[in-house]
């Protein structure tokens, strides 16, 4: 989000994913760094904040509050102690929290560049297919016309010229023949590496959903 948009290897302007592979969603990518980059951040203001209160509880027990006296001092001693413990305690859970979601962050702008990379790619080989998909049109129909030329022929009387210009128009149709069939591995092969970048936008949505996993992993199993 927020991103220039890729460029295939000659300068044209991407198209999204949904254009070139009707059905599929726009982008393999659905989380948004920004908001892991902002969990991080309260993560890491959380850790911050409870260390800073641990300190002035800490200060409390061995400053002011040992000069109390009596059984409410005593009590409120033991509450300060408490606290001062349990915040001890919630510094590293958020200090880990705040190392996950930067972790998160940065594996998933690192995804976020791979599918650039491979929308690019896959738009150079959409225009490859479509520019293969002409060539091979445009040669279907040049063989089609030296049909055409060689049915006329072969209906007019058997004179030398007339002769002459059949057997011409055979070595043409034997020739465009096989640039019809040239443009037709040209179809299959541009068609292959269309194919292998439908196969990439799967794998980059299986690598987030192994990265969500991973991440909720992590959270679940941060001590308490």
């Amino acid at each position: 989000p927020g991103s220039t948009p890729a460029s295939d290897e000659r300068g044209t302007p991407v198209t999204d994913w949904a254009t070139i592979f009707p059905g599929l969603e726009p982008d393999p990518i659905r989380g948004v760094v920004a908001d892991h980059e902002h969990a991080a951040a309260q993560a890491r203001q959380a850790a911050d904040a409870t260390s800073e209160a641990q300190r002035i509880f800490r200060e409390l027990r061995v400053g002011e509050l040992t000069e109390l006296k009596g059984a409410f001092a005593e009590a409120f001693v033991h509450l300060v102690g408490e606290l001062d413990e349990q915040l001890a305690d919630l510094t590293p859970v958020f200090d880990s929290l705040t190392g996950i979601f930067d972790r998160h962050a940065d594996d998933l702008a690192a995804l976020r560049g791979e599918a650039r990379d491979a929308l690019a790619r896959a738009t150079t080989r959409w225009h490859e297919m479509h520019e293969a998909e002409d060539g091979r049109a445009g040669a279907v129909d040049v063989l089609a016309s030296i049909d055409r030329q060689i049915r006329r022929l072969r209906n007019l009387d058997d004179t030398p010229e007339n002769a002459d210009q059949l057997e011409q128009a055979e070595r043409d149709r034997w020739r465009q023949a096989g640039e019809v069939q040239w443009w037709d591995a040209a179809v299959g092969r541009a068609g292959d590496e269309l194919e292998a970048s439908r196969n990439e936008y799967v794998g980059l949505v299986e690598a987030e959903c192994v990265l969500i996993e991973l991440t909720c992993h992590a959270v679940r199993n941060v001590p308490l």
